[in-house]
C-alpha cells in the first residue's frame, strides 16, 4: 500500500458508486493487520473519518464486524468514538457495537457483497473451477 500511495497520493481520493474509499475496502477484506498498516500511511489515515454514502466511516463496519470476528476488536477504538461521528441512522460506532440493531446485518451484507462483484473472490473461483474443468475434458478427450 505504502508503494501505491506513494505513487499515486491521489488514489486516497478515490471512491466507488457507494461512497467507499481505499480504507473501507480495507476493512471488507478482513485483515486486520493489513488494516493497522494502512493507519501507520498519512494518507490513507486519514481516510478513517471518512464517510460513505451511508454516512458509515470505516470504523462503523468494524463495529459490525468486531461482533462477529473477535480479532477486530484489536482495532476497535471505543477512546476515539467521537471523532467517528454519526452515520445516516444517527448511530455511532458504539451504539453499532452494543447494540442489537437492523442496521448491522445491513453492513455486514455490505462488506460480504465485495466478493461478489465482477472482480470479486467469487469470480478468481469461479475461474479456477472452469480452468480445472476444461483440463479435465481435455484430458479424457484425449484418452
Amino acid at each position: 500500500m505504502k508503494e501505491i500511495v506513494s505513487r499515486c497520493p491521489a488514489c486516497c481520493e478515490l471512491v466507488d458508486n457507494r461512497g467507499w474509499n481505499a480504507l473501507h475496502y480495507v476493512v471488507a477484506s478482513r485483515r486486520t493487520e493489513v488494516f493497522k498498516e494502512c493507519l501507520r500511511i498519512p494518507l490513507l489515515d486519514r481516510l478513517k473519518t471518512k464517510k460513505d454514502d451511508k454516512g458509515n466511516t470505516p470504523f462503523h463496519l468494524i463495529a459490525a464486524l468486531a461482533l462477529k470476528l473477535d480479532n477486530w476488536l484489536l482495532v476497535f477504538r471505543f477512546r476515539e468514538e467521537g471523532i467517528y461521528g454519526l452515520n445516516k441512522q444517527k448511530l455511532s460506532i458504539k451504539d453499532i457495537y452494543n447494540g442489537d440493531l437492523a442496521e448491522i446485518p445491513e453492513i455486514l451484507e455490505s462488506l460480504e457483497d465485495v466478493g461478489r462483484g465482477p472482480f470479486g473472490f467469487r469470480r478468481i473461483v469461479l475461474e479456477e473451477t472452469n480452468e480445472k474443468n476444461k483440463k479435465e475434458k481435455d484430458a479424457s478427450n484425449k484418452a
